[in-house]
């Protein structure tokens, strides 16, 4: 979800105003606006908002007053004792610089499957910016294999559509749009393939979507 500083902004003002306002913390109302509104307002999956007002529970309730709480199993995370301003500052910079899993409530091998997907972008990343071998004994180059691949798919493409006054849909119009036709035609496909999809596998339509991926060529 595209949870940005925003976000964190409006939460830090509703705790600071929830904190001054009141003689008593209201936690019930705290975790509900923060939770269910500020970031909740993004999620819109059940099984998710659910996740985050779990996460959430574990640092907006009354144990947090506790010199002895530990936001982690670790117990590196705690809620600091009252005391003077250097003594948060230095408990802060004794925090390690990156987070371990149990932070997320994740278990310790998650860093291990974090890593090996990080690693396996790098080596995949590396390997698309290395020069491409070609064929030295006459055969096609790179840019002719792309040229004939585009002439075929465009042989196999259906005929234009054509509106009621015998304009083709898929051309620009005079100010350089796309037809309003063309439009709801594109529309309709794309959302009628995401319905299929997600009526054959059982999935929520909103949380599918559209990906491209450049994929490679290869010499035979």
């Amino acid at each position: 979800y595209d949870f940005n500083n925003s976000d964190l902004d409006c939460a830090l003002q509703t705790l600071r105003m929830f904190l001054e306002e009141q003689s008593e913390i209201p936690w019930p109302a705290l975790l509900y606006v923060t939770g269910e509104i500020t970031y909740g307002g993004r999620v819109t999956d059940d099984l998710d908002r659910r996740c985050l007002m779990s996460t959430l529970r574990c640092y907006y309730n009354p144990s947090v007053l506790s010199d002895s709480y530990s936001f982690t199993s670790s117990k590196i995370y705690i809620s600091p004792p009252e005391g003077a301003y250097s003594s948060y500052v230095n408990y802060i910079k004794s925090l390690p610089s990156t987070e371990s899993p149990d932070v997320f409530g994740m278990h310790e091998n998650a860093n291990l499957t974090f890593q090996l997907q990080e690693s396996n972008k790098i080596l995949a990343n590396i390997a698309s910016i290395q020069p491409r071998a070609t064929n030295v004994g006459g055969g096609k180059s790179s840019d002719q294999t792309v040229s004939d691949m585009a002439e075929k798919i465009l042989a196999e493409l259906p005929a234009l559509l054509h509106d009621s006054d015998g304009h083709s849909t898929s051309t620009l119009g005079p100010d350089g749009q796309i037809s309003p036709l063309a439009v709801v035609l594109m529309q309709g496909f794309l959302t009628g393939a995401l319905q299929l999809h997600a009526r054959k596998y059982q999935i929520p339509i909103d949380t599918l979507n559209f990906g491209f991926k450049v994929t490679g060529i290869e010499n035979e």
